[in-house]
């Protein structure tokens, strides 16, 4: 079910007001500590996901009748509907042909209905609506059209949440309390999904104490899975907000998150709800970690509007861990400052002190230029591609720990002036960390980028002959021609820019790319364009 993020925005406010020290209370900083550390152990649950659906595919591979193949696709898709969307069309597509040939209309029901969610959770809402007009529920058994009215249900709350237009809205609210009607005379009463979807119209029509009370009886049911856990929980913290229990409303969003991970769904927002009234509520190192956790998400999965909800809010905290960043800078200059004025009271060279002086605040001056060029590149990421967000937050992480070994430059200076060694000062200076700091930023960008692009080493290769393919010698590294292919990948396409990146000649990179390029099995004129498809998602 499309949970209610659009409507957190309505409420930044007054949260922002009744936010603070005391409203974490200890049931809340228990739901929030045992949040961080499913986070940390999220992969083990995604491993688990990827080993059922391995099997899943294994036994595809087996299946020698439609009907068997039919069952595994459609079994694949359900694994993978809140998982990662591109393969959910793909499986749900498949299903569909397998049940075409098979003339089967239960099938073609179920398999129609499976792209019809896809297209929805990917936020293509008139794609699902012009599929959902061409389902025929008629000539199926009951618990075909149970699937059959559950998605009209969904699709209509969900456009009203997306739309938000008063007229528009109270007319998808009303069709979508016609299919739930519907849908309810098919379910027995008093049973778990006859509640959810009470529950859920209850809401719909701003029954909020009704609506609690309904999803009350059933969330901690053992017939509810961990996925419809998550979706009552992201519902209930909605409207315990929306009923001025907003300490209350936090922990259902916290535990809305947990079900996520524990279900390794992807398509989620409950933590990026969180991160957002935590940001407000100046937890800021938690608010970054799950947006951060949040973009990882939205990008793995493919959905169009979760990208777009996580980076209209992932730009104010980075703004806001940046201004933290700064202060904390200011402080350590004046802090050195003061520690250099000292030295300059006990000094009689005053001459060189100066000198040294002047050098110090050259070195301020390069801390300045190389923040400022972070932020301008920054901004040409965002605009080039959302989803090259993922090297904001190392690029302010970089900052932050080149801001370290400065401090560590003055600390060291310090002693050597209060030492009288004068002449290893102007070495050290000359010296410090620019070798370091380069492979530092090569390793930095080789493993975000293969954050982005998991596939790309092998992708790349698949362009060459068994013979000329190369692999680095570590799993999160790239090879030099495979990092300047990485830079053309992101948008970084004259050989000038790349030639400074790598820190080698024009000459040199024209000679690499070449070189590559007669060795691919596409054509030169081919072969960029070739490297822009690696990632790319394909049109639904």
């Amino acid at each position: 079910m499309l949970r209610y993020t659009l409507l957190y925005i309505t409420i930044i406010l007054s949260v922002l007001t009744a936010f603070n020290a005391t409203a974490y209370d200890r049931e809340l900083r228990d739901s929030l500590n045992s949040l961080d550390c499913l986070l940390k152990n999220k992969q083990s649950y995604d491993e688990e996901k990827a080993s059922n659906i391995a099997a899943l595919k294994d036994n595809l591979r087996k299946s020698s009748t439609p009907e068997s193949r039919y069952d595994y696709s459609i079994r694949l898709y359900d694994e993978y509907k809140a998982y990662q969307y591109d393969s959910a069309y793909h499986y749900a597509s498949d299903s569909y042909a397998l049940a075409d040939n098979l003339h089967n209309p239960e099938y073609k029901l179920e398999s129609k209905c499976a792209v019809v969610f896809c297209l929805l959770s990917a936020g293509l809402f008139k794609e699902a609506f012009d599929v959902f007009q061409k389902v025929d529920c008629g000539n199926v058994s009951d618990s075909y059209k149970k699937k059959y009215y559950s998605l009209a249900v969904r699709l209509n709350y969900a456009i009203a949440d997306y739309n938000r237009t008063s007229v528009f809205y109270d007319k998808y609210i009303d069709t979508g309390n016609l299919y739930t009607d519907s849908l309810l005379r098919l379910l027995e009463p008093g049973s778990s999904d006859w509640n959810y979807y009470v529950a859920q119209k209850q809401m719909k029509n701003r029954d909020y104490p009704g609506s609690i009370a309904t999803f009350e009886k059933i969330v901690n049911s053992d017939s509810v899975d961990t996925h419809s856990k998550a979706i009552i929980h992201s519902c209930l913290g909605w409207m315990h907000w929306q009923n001025g229990n907003s300490g209350q409303g936090l922990i259902n969003l916290a535990e809305s998150a947990k079900c996520d991970i524990r279900a390794s769904v992807k398509e989620t927002t409950s933590l990026c709800g969180l991160a957002e009234l935590l940001y407000n509520g100046g937890d800021i190192d938690r608010a970054n970690d799950y947006i951060q956790h949040s973009l990882d998400d939205a990008n793995f999965y493919g959905a169009r509007h979760r990208k777009i909800e996580v980076n209209n809010i992932l730009p104010i905290i980075e703004k806001e861990r940046y201004r933290l960043l700064r202060y904390q800078r200011n402080i350590m200059l004046i802090g050195g400052a003061i520690i250099l004025l000292l030295v300059l009271a006990l000094t009689y060279a005053l001459y060189a002190m100066s000198k040294q002086k002047k050098k110090i605040e050259d070195a301020q001056r390069q801390i300045e230029v190389h923040n400022e060029h972070l932020t301008l590149i920054n901004g040409q990421l965002r605009e080039v591609n959302k989803i090259k967000n993922e090297y904001i937050g190392n690029s302010f992480y970089q900052s932050a720990r080149f801001i370290d070994k400065i401090e560590n430059v003055y600390k060291t200076v310090t002693v050597k002036i209060a030492a009288r060694q004068y002449n290893d000062v102007g070495t050290y200076l000359k010296n410090t960390m620019i070798k370091e700091e380069r492979s530092n930023m090569f390793t930095v960008f080789d493993k975000t980028f293969l954050r982005i692009f998991p596939d790309f080493v092998e992708q790349y290769n698949n362009l060459f002959p068994e013979e000329d393919r190369k692999y680095p010698d570590k799993s999160d590294s790239l090879t030099t021609e495979m990092r300047i292919f990485a830079l053309i990948r992101l948008g970084v396409t004259e050989s000038e820019r790349i030639a400074q990146f790598l820190n080698k000649s024009i000459h040199t990179i024209n000679t690499y790319k070449t070189r590559v390029k007669n060795k691919s099995l596409v054509d030169n004129e081919q072969f960029e364009a070739k490297i822009m498809e690696i990632g790319m998602v394909s049109p639904s």
